[in-house]
């Protein structure tokens, strides 16, 4: 039925959902993740690293790293690896100039493969350097804003007799 769109899935989807990836249609499992769904159908780069354009994917599949971020109906940065699917979604790759294969701007990593620093390249040169610069923040940073604004959550406030912050991974 689906078989041909699944090359990594070992068991077939019973009642699979639609999704929009990067505008193909996507079959997944209503309430897995989303990173599971794109990496079933072998989708692995999510986004781009901000400055060089370096191809990102799922690394921790815990939220513990910024490798899964997408852009899910109009959302930024959404963690793949802990959005569950209902289908219907619209899911983007991130921070691509032309295509999540082939963006235009990771020529930046085939020209610095050892980093840039937009602050020394050219310094001394007169306005060049503010010229480096200020198109290195316009096109470095993760995703775009918002296609609609979110209403603020309304803060909660409560009494406690005891409040321990920052027990940390392992605990106190």
């Amino acid at each position: 039925m689906l078989g041909f769109r699944m090359s990594f899935r070992r068991v077939p989807i019973e009642r699979p959902v639609e999704l929009l990836h990067d505008g193909d249609v996507v079959y997944a499992r209503p309430g897995e993740s989303l990173a599971e769904a794109l990496l079933g159908v072998d989708r692995v780069v999510f986004s781009r690293s901000p400055k060089l354009h370096r191809p990102r994917g799922p690394y921790c599949l815990r939220a513990a790293c910024e490798g899964c971020i997408v852009r899910v109906d109009g959302v930024p940065n959404v963690m793949a690896c802990r959005y569950r699917v209902r289908g219907g979604e619209t899911v983007e790759t991130q921070n691509v100039v032309g295509s999540r294969e082939v963006d235009l701007l990771s020529a930046t990593d085939f020209l610095f493969p050892h980093g840039v620093d937009p602050h020394r390249l050219l310094a001394g040169v007169r306005g060049a350097s503010a010229i480096v610069t200020r198109l290195a923040r316009r096109v470095s940073g993760l995703g775009r804003l918002p296609d609609v604004e979110r209403a603020p959550v309304p803060a909660t406030r409560r009494d406690v007799d005891v409040l321990v912050v920052g027990g940390g991974g392992a605990g106190l």
